[in-house]
């Protein structure tokens, strides 16, 4: 039974093997050939592979950029990170943890099955976070774990289906089509981002054919683009922090060069995870109309938000950079108030932010993406404040979650069982 468990916990740890099962099953109801269906899996695994390595590759250059912002501004602080929050999650209580996954998926797919919430959510990192999140929440009240596993799942499994619902009316504006969905937890980001464009749609009505194509002019190149912001980013950083500085924890770089270098590097794990989307978006796709046919009508699968991504690349650059801008200004403010403050980090407002400048531009083209991106940047450095204080009475020394649906959910969350005294 132990060793079930623990193939059922290393299986969703994987999403790469969930998203494969699901491919399989889908080929096989298509009746696709052998060679095709180990050609799909295969290529499916790759794709993701390949998004993993670019996000591999951005956190080396984002871990150096961390090392650069307290120093260069002068702030102590936390730089949020879901991996590390939900690793110390999973060493307190992972049996909780993996039973309110499972749990909750399980609800997902009764719920896709029975009502109209026809979404099978499917971003397994994303299910770990919010699963940790609740755990973490709920067990230091006093909660017994099989009344978490069972409030946990059960919440997972409804957010699971209501969360991509919501979006979904902008997501089909992104996408143009109705077959995939957004299943990330920023969906409060990505929503607010949605309603901030309308206030932009009848003036950027006019403005679209006439500066749109200039927009695009200066922004042609994804990947250069990048590159020269986050060496611009990591130059400043550089500069304020001082030579000596960056010289030390770069062994000895120039720090001219180092800078240059690790915004190259930066660049090209954006490209690496473009490319591994567009590989995953062909197989993905058709396999899961094969599994819709038959054991849920009308199914939509619900992906990570940069499967959005090479929809509108130069509108999610957009959208980082002034979310990383909205960050920087929250940190400011809140230092008036409070000693510690929330850190920007790159990697959460590269892949919120992003979202939301494209949810931002689908009702208010560029400036519901300039404003709704900035605005969003500015909650992300203000919401994991709220679980700042139980999470250092969880001794998570300098971690804390930072995608906004899981600082608000663990809130209410908090808040609800603080009012019941349990």
């Amino acid at each position: 039974m132990e060793m079930i468990d623990r193939i059922g916990v290393n299986f969703l740890k994987n999403t790469y093997l969930i998203v494969g099962v699901y491919i399989l099953l889908g080929s096989i109801i298509e009746k696709k050939s052998i060679d095709r269906i180990i050609s799909s899996i295969f290529k499916t695994f790759i794709g993701m592979f390949i998004m993993e390595i670019g996000v591999d590759v951005i956190g080396k250059s984002v871990s150096n950029l961390n090392y650069l912002i307290p120093k260069a501004f002068k702030f102590i602080g936390v730089i949020p990170q879901n991996e590390g929050a939900a690793a110390l999650g999973e060493f307190r209580y992972g049996d909780v943890i993996n039973s309110i996954l499972f749990l909750g998926m399980a609800i997902n797919i009764l719920i896709a099955k029975f009502t109209r919430f026809k979404y099978i959510f499917l971003t397994g990192q994303q299910m770990i976070y919010m699963s940790s999140l609740l755990a973490i929440i709920m067990i230091p009240f006093g909660i017994s774990h099989n009344i978490a596993i069972i409030i946990g799942g059960i919440l997972l499994g409804i957010m699971m289906s209501i969360f991509p619902h919501i979006l979904h009316p902008y997501t089909k504006i992104i996408t143009k089509n109705n077959n995939i969905a957004v299943g990330h937890f920023s969906t409060i980001g990505f929503y607010l981002s949605s309603q901030i464009g309308k206030l932009f749609k009848q003036r950027e009505k006019s403005e679209n054919k006439n500066k749109l194509t200039k927009f695009n002019g200066i922004l042609f190149d994804t990947t250069l683009v990048t590159a020269f912001f986050m060496v611009f980013i990591f130059t400043i950083s550089s500069i304020i922090s001082g030579k000596g500085y960056v010289e030390d924890i770069s062994g000895g770089t120039n720090f001219l060069i180092f800078s240059f270098k690790q915004g190259l590097i930066f660049a090209a794990g954006v490209y690496i995870i473009l490319n591994g989307v567009r590989m995953l978006i062909q197989e993905i796709i058709p396999a899961f109309r094969g599994i819709a046919k038959r054991l849920v009508p009308e199914a939509i699968v619900a992906l990570d938000i940069s499967i959005l991504f090479p929809y509108k690349e130069n509108i999610m650059l957009l959208g980082f950079l002034f979310s990383f801008l909205g960050g920087i200004f929250s940190m400011y403010m809140t230092s008036i108030y409070r000693v510690e403050v929330i850190l920007p980090s790159v990697l959460i407002h590269f892949f919120t932010g992003g979202g939301c400048g494209m949810y931002g531009y689908s009702t208010g083209g560029k400036k519901g993406c300039i404003i709704a991106s900035f605005l969003v940047g500015i909650l992300i450095g203000i919401c994991p404040l709220l679980l700042l204080d139980h999470y250092k009475e969880m001794e998570f020394h300098k971690l804390a979650f930072g995608e906004i649906d899981l600082s608000l959910v663990g809130y209410i969350l908090k808040k609800v069982l603080s009012s019941f005294k349990i």
